[in-house]
């Protein structure tokens, strides 16, 4: 379904879970997009299953500096 590549540092919604990440690192060798939500959680999604999920690009939160701090 997914047919954006992911990106360090851009945001996505997950049309499905309804939930805003950011990706925050890319491992080619292992296949793995390692993204981090809005409350700190950080997770990890495998190149397939990036490519099942609905993404929406997605802006910052205007508060995310705050939220991180």
């Amino acid at each position: 379904m997914a047919s954006q590549v992911p990106v360090i540092g851009a945001w996505y919604q997950d049309a499905t879970e309804d939930q805003i990440f950011e990706v925050v690192a890319i491992d080619e060798q292992a296949a793995l997009v390692e993204i981090q939500y809005l409350d700190g959680e950080v997770s990890e999604l495998d190149f397939e299953t990036w490519q099942q999920i609905l993404l929406l690009s997605a802006k910052p939160p205007e508060d995310w500096l705050h939220l991180t701090n």
